[in-house]
Formats: structure tokens, C-alpha cells, sequence
């Protein structure tokens, strides 16, 4: 990954980084002392299970986004889907992944990144297929949220991450308590995963 991140959290995860996508597919976030709501999700159909399935997102409020014949999600469709919704209920939360696990398709990131930010917002990439295969560049505005996964670049299993472009609006804890992680997630951290992850990084 290139420069522009304000914030790493590592994540226990089972295989798939389902609990890491559990974390971010929330409607409750924290910004400082308050609070932020998203009140709907967009996904692309051709995502990962665990994106598809919401995270902690009622079903009735996640849109899933078609793809094209090549796999491709519809960017009009994102558009126009993200130009209807209602921000006075909360801001759209929009998650794709960048590389699909099973096709290979790339997605055009920059493009979503232009139409979510156009409609105010908030975009998290799942790059675990992508990461040191493609690149991932938080300071030109690609995302404010990647999902990487270690044992995808050669790392150990049982761990995860969650890269932040600012830490200034972080989800609600999915586990609380014991203050690990800057507060974002309670637990004693995997240690070796983490480090593990980190040489694999490097």
C-alpha cells in the first residue's frame, strides 16, 4: 500500500475476514464523542459472502449494485441509486472489492471513489484479493477504508486489517472492552499473526 494512512487495526479473523467485514458493515460509527450513522449499504451482487451479507446491516437496508457482462459493477447504477438516497436518515456506507476471488475482474475504484464522494459517501474497498497485486493508494483518494487479509500475501492466518485514511470516524466496536486497538476492538491482539502479517507486507 502507498502513503496516506492515518490508521492500522489488526483483526483476529476467521478465513475470508469475515469478522473484519463484520466491523466496518455497521450503520453505527464514531466520530470523537459522537456519533454517525449510515443508514443504508451498497454492495456490488458479485461480492464476497461476507460483504453481500451486510455485516450488522438489516437485510432491508442493503442494495446490492448489478454487474455488467464482464463483471464489471454498473457504475450508472451506483449513481443513481446513491442520487436517491436520503442522507436526512444517515449517509450511504458503499463496499466493493477490488479484485474478485473467484473471476479475477478488476474493479475501477477510482470511478466508484468519484461517485461516492460526489454523493457524500463513505467507501470502504475490500482489497484482499488485490493487495501487492494491484495498487492501493490512500492518499490519492482511493478509498477511506481498505480490508487486507494476511494469509493472502503469504502471511499467517488469523489475521487481518482494517486501513483507515483518517482516524477521525471509526465503526462502534464490534467486540468492546480491554481498550486494545485505540478503543476499535477489544481483545488481546494475535501477536505473532500481526507480526507475521507485517514481514509478509514488507
Amino acid at each position: 500500500c502507498q502513503s496516506g494512512v492515518s490508521s492500522v487495526e489488526a483483526a483476529s479473523v476467521a478465513p475470508e475476514v469475515n469478522t473484519t467485514c463484520s466491523a466496518l458493515l455497521t450503520p453505527d460509527w464514531q466520530m470523537g464523542r459522537g456519533t454517525i450513522r449510515m443508514s443504508r449499504l451498497y454492495v456490488c451482487e458479485a461480492d464476497h459472502p461476507c460483504v453481500l451479507n451486510g455485516g450488522r446491516f438489516p437485510a432491508a437496508q442493503v442494495t446490492r449494485i448489478g454487474v455488467d457482462t464482464d463483471g464489471i459493477v454498473k457504475l450508472d447504477a451506483l449513481a443513481a441509486a446513491l442520487g436517491r438516497h436520503d442522507k436526512a436518515d444517515g449517509l450511504p456506507l458503499v463496499a466493493i472489492h477490488a479484485a474478485n476471488n473467484e473471476t479475477g475482474i478488476i474493479q475501477p475504484v477510482e470511478r466508484i471513489a468519484e461517485i461516492v464522494k460526489a454523493a457524500g459517501g463513505i467507501l470502504i474497498i475490500d482489497a484482499v484479493q488485490a493487495a501487492g497485486r494491484i495498487p492501493l493508494d490512500l492518499s490519492a483518494g482511493y478509498a477511506d477504508y481498505l480490508i487486507l487479509s494476511s494469509h493472502k500475501i503469504g502471511g499467517p492466518k488469523g489475521a487481518g486489517a482494517i486501513i483507515a485514511a483518517s482516524d477521525l470516524m471509526m465503526p462502534r466496536p464490534l467486540i468492546a472492552g480491554g481498550g486494545q486497538e485505540k478503543g476499535h476492538r477489544g481483545g488481546t491482539e494475535n501477536l505473532a499473526a500481526i507480526a507475521g502479517f507485517g514481514a509478509a507486507a514488507r
